[in-house]
């Protein structure tokens, strides 16, 4: 019998295992407590806007005019000139030349108004003063308050 037992089949090897699957990741365990998160930062006043820059045409327009001042029909024209290609400064003086009348403009709050609100929009803060300055005394207290307000986050002091 032991012969045959010699000569019995052993058993085969046990197959391999699989390898294994990386350690599952342990639950958090408590530690200590996380710091306090950062601050938020302090609220700062808001940063003025900067007028929208001229077109090289506009601000070619605007030097010639300021070198006619001397010449009240010429340097309106070019000052105009200056306005109409959107340079914020000419419309800031086209508009102060129709409120007060300057270099021999007639009169004209409706013109004015328009230049200035077109400089206003470009965030001139002398323009929106004035604006809101001519609003006032025209009894539109609402937008007035609105340019000066926006007057005065861009910085103008007298807003």
């Amino acid at each position: 019998e032991k012969a045959e037992d010699e000569w019995a089949e052993e058993p085969a090897p046990a197959a391999p295992a699989p390898p294994s699957s990386p350690p599952k990741p342990k639950s958090p365990t408590p530690s200590a407590p996380s710091p306090p998160s950062a601050l938020p930062p302090p609220l700062l006043p808001p940063q003025p806007s900067v007028p929208t820059p001229p077109t090289k045409k506009a601000e070619v327009a605007f030097q010639v005019a300021m070198r006619t001042v001397d010449d009240d029909v010429k340097f309106v024209e070019l000052l105009t000139k200056a306005a109409e290609e959107g340079h914020h400064k000419a419309q800031l003086w086209v508009g102060e030349k129709y409120r007060y009348g300057h270099h021999g403009q007639v009169k004209d709050e409706g013109q004015a108004i328009r230049w200035l609100r077109m400089s206003a929009n470009q965030d001139n803060d002398t323009a929106q003063e004035m604006l809101a300055s001519l609003l006032k005394d025209r009894g539109e207290q609402n937008e007035a308050k609105e340019w000066r307000d926006r007057a005065a986050a861009n910085g103008n002091l007298h807003a």
